[in-house]
């Protein structure tokens, strides 16, 4: 049983998945099974099965992060693993150290009987069902010690010899300001801090323009991760991180039935785009809470609800967009350039994200929007209206507030 579930594990790596992807994909068919058990069987996997030592940066990640969200399973992972799992699981190690079955599966005891042998065949059909996807990073199979890290852009360029380097503590700049954001009562404090942190993306984002002036037409470095999205209003929280990625030259692309994106940019936005899309969903939904119609009935209250995530992300978008533009002319004035030389260059991302896209996506298409409930648009573009946006204290034109529904 366990060679039948590892193998199976194995085979859906191979064919374009990572393992936050089929844990996500995993829970939400097999909802009555925790997700601790499924994150044993993926740390068992990583520690026993692959080159963890060779693996990627983002996959390496996806681990770490699964590991530390499980205490209980990554220790369970561990048992089952054995004592060749602790040289796996140090990431600093060789490859050739961390090789431990490259020649195959191994036969662990007791797996079936820890999730039982109806649940493992359920897992396998599932795990084989899956459709192939895009290979967003190489599959363990061709992992090698050119695969265990991977520099940022601005560290590329000045390995190649090109001036200058992007400042590397912006992205904690940027965390922290988000996690100020979420943690505030204040809606005008909440906005002025997410404006902060869009022009520190803006501003780290035409940093690296600039480095990329001197560079190649196809220096752009352009990366793709996958956002894994949670019940309700999918399509709607799928608008919101669209519109934040438009503004941050990343494009989307939403697969419906496995509730998970795939966003597509520049590497260094990705991660910041992510960020800000999580914040500015924790105060969505704060704010749709206290504006959500009460003693309603439930498709009433669903509409107003899906209508307000519409309504706030449209706005939040044209706000963002505003500050995005504000930040590129004084990061232009800061680097005695006029804003219209960035052009080419940002022009010239902006192609190379969107044949990224075309090439991983060919197939996919626009998406329409659903009905529109004109009380819940309403207030969710007051939500994103509440206050000022722009890190300067300027507020944007707009309505008079809306009472509460």
């Amino acid at each position: 049983m366990a060679a039948l579930v590892l193998g199976a594990l194995t085979d859906v790596y191979e064919r374009g998945w990572q393992p936050q992807d089929v844990l996500h994909v995993t829970g939400r068919h097999f909802s009555d099974v925790k997700a601790g058990l499924i994150a044993t069987l993926l740390l068992v996997h990583a520690y026993r099965v692959t080159s963890l030592a060779c693996a990627p940066a983002s996959w390496s990640d996806q681990i770490r992060a699964m590991a530390l969200a499980e205490p209980a399973a990554d220790s369970a992972a561990l048992r089952y693993a054995g004592a060749a799992a602790t040289a796996q699981r140090d990431l600093s190690g060789h490859c050739s150290a961390g090789r431990v079955a490259a020649a195959g599966t191994p036969e662990l005891p007791g797996i079936g009987s820890y999730i039982g042998d109806c649940t493992a065949h359920g897992l396998v059909l599932l795990w084989d069902s899956l459709p192939d996807w895009p290979h967003l990073c190489p599959p363990p199979s061709q992992w090698g010690p050119h695969t265990a890290s991977s520099a940022t852009a601005g560290d590329r360029l000045a390995a190649d010899g090109s001036p200058g380097t992007v400042d590397p503590k912006v992205p904690a700049r940027i965390r922290a300001l988000l996690a100020k954001a979420e943690s505030t009562d204040y809606p005008h404090e909440a906005e002025a801090l997410t404006a902060k942190a869009q022009e520190l993306i803006t501003r780290h984002s035409v940093d690296t323009a600039m480095l990329h002036r001197s560079a190649p037409a196809n220096g752009f470095t352009v990366s793709a991760r996958r956002i894994h999205l949670d019940n309700p209003y999918l399509r709607e929280k799928v608008t919101l991180l669209s519109a934040i990625g438009k503004v941050n030259a990343v494009r989307t692309v939403w697969s419906k039935r496995l509730a998970i994106a795939t966003v597509v940019g520049p590497a260094d936005a990705l991660e910041q785009v992510e960020l800000l899309f999580t914040s500015l969903l924790v105060q969505c939904t704060r704010a749709m809470q206290l504006r959500s119609p009460r003693f309603s009935a439930p498709g009433h209250t669903a509409a107003f609800r899906r209508s307000f995530l519409v309504g706030f992300a449209t706005r939040i978008g044209q706000r963002l967009a505003e500050a995005q533009r504000q930040a590129t002319r004084d990061a232009a004035a800061d680097a005695g350039v006029h804003d219209r030389a960035l052009v080419p260059v940002l022009r010239a991302q902006d192609d190379a994200v969107r044949r990224e896209a075309q090439r991983l996506f060919p197939h996919s298409r626009p998406t329409r929007a659903g009905k529109v409930d004109p009380v819940g648009w309403c207030a969710g573009t007051d939500a994103a209206e509440t206050a000022t946006i722009t890190a300067g204290g300027r507020r944007l034109p707009g309505r008079r507030p809306l009472p509460r529904a």
